[in-house]
């Protein structure tokens, strides 16, 4: 025994370590790619981020095409959360992980073509309120 315990050991090992698409587009189920998605980029974090875009590197266009249905969905209403979105892909389109770089940049694309429904007012960004 070297000490470890499985619970150590597993959080050691590699595939912890690279985030992987492969949950996101397993099924051949269109369903399950859009709502895993959409609960990933629901996290509006890093590490949802890196999935989704790992998993839109490996993604045929059928799967491809309900992930970015399921960024429009999540990013499509606040503006705020899709410019934290936009940032956290520049970011991972420098990682030196080829596919999670080139899924940042398939996303990135994606993400940059949404309208959000709603921005902030000039009172929200600051302005002394309203005239």
């Amino acid at each position: 025994m070297t000490g470890r315990t499985p619970d150590t050991a597993w959080r050691g090992s590699r595939r912890c370590r690279r985030p992987s698409g492969r949950c996101a587009t397993c099924s051949s189920t269109a369903f399950v790619t859009l709502h895993t998605a959409r609960a990933l980029l629901r996290r509006k974090d890093r590490a949802g981020l890196s999935v989704v875009a790992s998993a839109l590197a490996e993604a045929g266009p059928n799967h491809g095409d309900w992930i970015d249905t399921a960024s429009f969905d999540v990013f499509g209403v606040f503006s705020d959360d899709l410019d934290e979105a936009l940032r956290l892909c520049e970011e991972l389109m420098r990682d030196t992980d080829a596919p999670l770089a080139l899924g940042a940049r398939r996303l990135h694309e994606v993400l940059r073509e949404i309208d959000p429904l709603v921005r902030p007012t000039r009172y929200e960004q600051g302005s002394s309120g309203p005239r």
